[in-house]
């Protein structure tokens, strides 16, 4: 009995270990033809977390450039990054201030400011072409708040400030997406209205102001958004993933292929569908987001753990960060490449 099978494929997969110890990555961004990657390392010891960001080449993932922070924390990380014009801006915090630093293409450092007030953790960056947009949560005395920041990339200084927590109940973000068709920009996570954690999304203008509210029902936390078709917004978290409309209306949803980021694109590798991942797993889903493929990241007994930040593509792959965890101790980077196209090939057997 023979047969044709469709899959995904792996392009290319680069795996470090900086430390015997935790080191985590979050997000991926792109720079030509450079995949840059931020999260951190404990090379100076358990416990010791400091800046970390990699690049590497698109076409074969070898390392070009790596920069370490010289100062560790009990706790610091970089979440998330985005290129603009010839830089590249990341965001990340310890326990004692949030950051944002500037980087040439060799990951030169060119400028860095840390802000101990607020006391904020910047999990997502995007950008208009004008200003960054950055996303995160503030954590206040008893409580927590939805924070975004607006800010000048020539010298990182505060051009406006928002934030939310409805009802006093807590409230915070993880990731932002800015729509140029729009001019709109669309901040996820979530809120506690109704006495649990439940998926929010926020619309402003870039200014800063509330344009609309999308809360589609699903408990949890949104992770990660991607722009559709026809003013639509696709958004994911570990509890789901959902089609809405800009003006809330939810269109589709799916349970069953969770994810913490989500990419939907027109253009290739992509081509009309939603690329979700999720710890290990990888699925392919059409714009409605009934589940075509799904493909194992992971290798043999590796966990491979998707957490915030967000995915990136251009005409080749898919870009993805993943926290490789070997031991409960010892955990490395894992950066992958990936056509989700499906490949066909034909299989034989009885």
């Amino acid at each position: 009995m023979g047969g044709v099978n469709t899959l995904p494929r792996v392009i290319w997969a680069s795996a470090r270990n900086p430390s015997p110890y935790r080191d985590a990555v979050y997000s991926c961004c792109l720079l030509g033809d450079v995949v840059y990657a931020v999260g951190l390392d404990e090379s100076s010891g358990l416990g010791a977390q400091r800046y970390r960001i990699e690049s590497r080449s698109a076409s074969d993932g070898g390392i070009l450039n790596t920069w370490r922070d010289d100062k560790v924390h009990h706790f610091a990380s970089l979440f998330d990054c985005i290129s603009l014009k010839d830089k590249v801006y990341a965001v990340g915090a310890t326990e004692r201030f949030w950051s944002i630093l500037v980087f040439d293409r060799e990951l030169g450092l060119i400028q860095r400011k840390d802000f101990e007030k607020p006391r904020f953790i910047p999990y997502s960056v995007d950008t208009d072409g004008k200003l960054l947009y950055i996303a995160g949560v503030e954590i206040g005395e008893n409580t927590t708040s939805i924070h975004v920041e607006a800010v000048s990339p020539d010298d990182l200084s505060q051009v406006g400030v928002y934030t939310s927590n409805p009802r006093g109940r807590g409230a915070g973000a993880y990731t932002i997406l800015y729509d140029s068709e729009t001019k709109r920009l669309f901040v996820g996570g979530y809120d506690n209205i109704d006495g649990f954690r439940s998926f929010r999304v926020e619309m402003l203008s870039t200014e800063l102001s509330l344009v609309a509210v999308i809360r589609p029902g699903i408990r949890g936390a949104v992770t990660s958004l991607s722009r559709g078709l026809r003013d639509t917004i696709y958004i994911s978290g570990k509890a789901g993933i959902a089609r809405v409309s800009i003006d809330g209306t939810v269109l589709s949803t799916n349970i069953h292929a969770t994810g913490t980021k989500i990419l939907y694109s027109t253009q290739p590798p992509v081509e009309g569908r939603v690329v979700v991942v999720t710890d290990n797993n990888l699925y392919v889903l059409d714009e409605g987001l009934t589940q075509l493929d799904t493909m194992r990241l992971a290798r043999g007994t590796e966990v491979l753990a998707a957490t915030i930040g967000k995915m990136v593509a251009d005409t080749r792959a898919v870009y993805i960060a993943m926290t490789q965890m070997l031991t409960d101790v010892d955990w490395g980077w894992s950066i992958l490449a990936v056509d989700p196209r499906p490949r066909r090939f034909r299989f034989f057997g009885r």
